[in-house]
């Protein structure tokens, strides 16, 4: 599709943060120094303190690094994980169904892998599903103890890895039920010595991210998202938690996150309504990472009380703890539940296996409302993203999964193309948290346009010494988001 539409550029805050992780992973560092201008660079996500990155964990940058250093742009290296994701998602479902259904699994990933924001945007969810898939594959296949056992132990440690990288609440209520499972199903048939490449996997791991903490944070043991809830964050990460005081935040942005939008979020969050609206989110990321559209669950909540008779009927219960002790977090998107993606594929193929076999009054009725049912369910859901993708590009906006206007920066740095120029952003209500215009690289002073917060002529005119050689610009998004003004 890219003879079509360009590669998708950035539009949310949170996909700003992941691409300064990548860009900082490509240049060979972990971490960068603070900006001494930083107070013109705060962002919501981002670290201008102790050092300038992102508050995120590494996994989905290492990818976004490999596709930038080494393929030309980070994109490919979405596109890359998302590949990796559905061949895994694949490879996983042989060791829990048989090959047919398998195979069904397999074009279940479809949607989620090529046409959800997954791929389609920097904000993640491959690199986890990716982990989580690589997991199951190397779970089921243990437990049946086939060959290539410390190979699978490998695979094993590997996955756990990427997922601590990416998603690591989630990922520890996914791991730990499968791991104990695993060493309750197989402890007399797996030799002690098939444990030894999934722990020295996993202490690999578990160093590199404690050295990756200490390069960012100063310790080994706190977490770059720890030290950025601790300087900016109000609201707690739980909803039991308690609402932290006032933030003192100047950009507009920051103040609308912090201060209001996530403390009106948690108060939410603890009301019944706000319960029944995390359920009805559940419901439709189980929906989405099936197949896109609700009716492919349909032989799953049917057939529950048979599939979870069969092997496949463990992941039945994994996707329920999950869902269930994750409840009482804050947040909640579709790429949350990227650990257990390709378990919910599977039970939902497991789910059709068993349709198949269903007979009316002695008749195989299964054998063709199976096909049929899992037909509809793949057409409403491609067909519902297809018409969104159209009307975007009919709008002949640049290519974001999420259609703010921020997607018009790339426009904006094209128009000032020569020389090295600063775009002062001044935001004016009404605000929209999401439409975030102050981005920057790792490397700030190297990029032709920084772009920095509108703090006041005093102030502005520090930022003017700091940057003698380079042309002031204004920038009003919400006056007119295609123009810019000298500042002088």
């Amino acid at each position: 599709m890219l003879p079509f539409w360009d590669i998708p550029v950035a539009a949310v805050h949170d996909e700003f943060s992941y691409l300064l992780l990548g860009d900082t992973l490509a240049h060979g560092r972990l971490a960068n120094p603070p900006h001494p201008m930083r107070q013109f660079f705060e962002v919501t996500h981002v670290l201008s303190t102790p050092t300038y990155a992102s508050k995120y964990f590494p996994g989905q940058g290492v990818f976004l690094a490999f596709g930038q250093a080494l393929l030309g742009h980070p994109w490919f290296g979405v596109l890359l994980s998302s590949a990796l994701m559905a061949g895994a998602t694949l490879w996983a479902a042989f060791a829990w169904l048989p090959p047919g259904w398998a195979l069904l699994a397999g074009v279940l990933c479809f949607p989620m892998s090529a046409i959800s924001y997954w791929m389609n945007s920097y904000w993640g969810g491959s690199v986890c599903g990716l982990g989580g898939a690589l997991v199951l594959g190397a779970v089921g296949r243990m437990l049946d103890g086939t060959r290539g056992v410390y190979a699978n132990s490998t695979l094993l440690g590997a996955g756990s890895v990427l997922i601590c990288w990416t998603r690591p609440f989630e990922g520890i209520l996914f791991l730990t039920p499968l791991f104990l499972f695993l060493l309750w199903k197989s402890h007399k048939t797996l030799p002690l010595t098939a444990w030894i490449p999934v722990t020295a996997v996993g202490l690999l791991g578990a160093a590199f991210l404690g050295f990756f903490f200490y390069r960012i944070t100063g310790n080994a043991m706190v977490p770059p998202e720890a030290e950025f809830q601790r300087q900016y964050g109000r609201a707690p990460l739980f909803i039991f938690g308690e609402v932290g005081p006032l933030r003192q935040l100047r950009d507009p942005h920051m103040d609308l996150v912090h201060n209001r939008w996530e403390v009106e979020l948690i108060e939410r969050e603890r009301t019944l309504d706000g319960l029944l609206e995390r359920g009805a989110k559940n419901w439709g990321a189980v929906a989405q990472i099936a197949g896109g559209h609700w009716i492919l669950l349909v032989p799953l909540l049917c057939l529950w009380p048979f599939i979870i008779r069969t092997k496949p009927g463990i992941l039945c219960w994994l996707v329920l703890i999950i869902y269930a002790a994750s409840a009482p977090e804050m947040y909640f998107m579709p790429h949350f539940s990227a650990p257990q993606f390709a378990a919910i594929i599977i039970v939902v193929a497991a789910g059709f296996q068993h349709l198949y076999s269903w007979k009316f009054q002695g008749k195989p009725a299964g054998r063709l409302l199976a096909p049929a049912l899992a037909a509809v369910g793949l057409l409403l859901g491609l067909g519902g993203t297809a018409w969104d993708w159209m009307k975007t590009h009919e709008s002949g906006d640049p290519m974001t999964y999420f259609t703010l206007p921020t997607g018009g920066r790339d426009r904006l740095e094209q128009s000032l193309a020569e020389g090295k120029h600063v775009v002062l952003v001044r935001y004016e209500p009404p605000y929209n948290f999401h439409a975030q215009w102050v981005f920057n690289k790792a490397n700030i002073d190297l990029q032709s346009v920084v772009w920095a917060h509108d703090l006041g002529e005093q102030e502005n005119r520090l930022l003017q010494a700091y940057y003698p050689d380079r042309k002031f610009w204004l920038y009003r998004p919400n006056q007119d988001p295609t123009w810019l003004t000298e500042y002088k």
